[in-house]
């Protein structure tokens, strides 16, 4: 029973990083796992650019099963530029929207830009925004959050559209990445069950082996 408690906590309390090299997007502050019914939030950012302007980035939503839009979904309304360490000197033009690609496939598009062009810095202004998933309350699907490079634009600041120096690198390493996986918590029931059917299997072997021994 100890096992199967720790089994619990440790899936609950983890954190999941979408990339582990620096050259790719990134997500950050993913839970190991969701409660149907609730929201749960992480941090998308970017690796080190030189003169970036204009960003526009694509996270997908997917799961094996239910509706996306309605079982499982990106909240735009919860979604928010990165109140600290965001990319450019203000969110003024921080633009978000999200699509339903398919019945299994949920979008959401993060974009801004600046005239000025900005050098991007690993946790000083890395950050784009903080982006929240919700779950409808008998959803029982894991989700899983990918980056598409489809649509990614990482521009410089001039009139000729122009992907910066870096872009090549940037995609290549985030196609690379795998995708990160949020398990469904098992309901307290559930749990519970399981619980008390090791304990009745545990006094029943007891129980037996008592039995044989006085036969013997």
């Amino acid at each position: 029973m100890i096992l199967r408690l720790t089994c619990v906590f440790v899936l609950i309390s983890g954190t999941n990083l979408y990339a582990l090299t620096t050259s790719a997007l990134f997500l950050q502050g993913l839970p190991a796992a969701y409660v149907p019914g609730a929201t749960f939030t992480a941090e998308v950012g970017l690796p080190p650019i030189i003169n970036l302007g204009a960003y526009n980035v694509d996270i997908i939503l997917t799961s094996d099963t239910g509706q996306a839009g309605t079982d499982f979904f990106f909240d735009l309304g919860a979604t928010v530029p990165a109140p600290a360490g965001y990319v450019f000197p203000t969110t003024a033009n921080f633009l978000g929207a999200v699509n339903i690609d398919s019945p299994l496939q949920h979008r959401i598009t993060l974009s801004d830009f600046d005239f000025d062009g900005v050098n991007v810095e690993a946790s000083i202004n890395d950050l784009l925004a903080v982006f929240a998933i919700g779950t409808s309350n008998d959803f029982q699907g894991d989700l899983t959050i990918a980056f598409s490079t489809d649509g990614l634009l990482l521009d410089t600041p001039s009139v000729t559209p122009t992907p910066v120096a870096e872009f090549p690198n940037i995609v290549s390493a985030t196609m690379s990445a795998p995708p990160a996986t949020v398990f469904r918590i098992p309901e307290i029931s559930t749990i519970a069950l399981v619980l008390v059917g090791s304990a009745l299997l545990y006094a029943y072997r007891i129980r037996v082996g008592h039995v044989t021994s006085d036969a013997n």
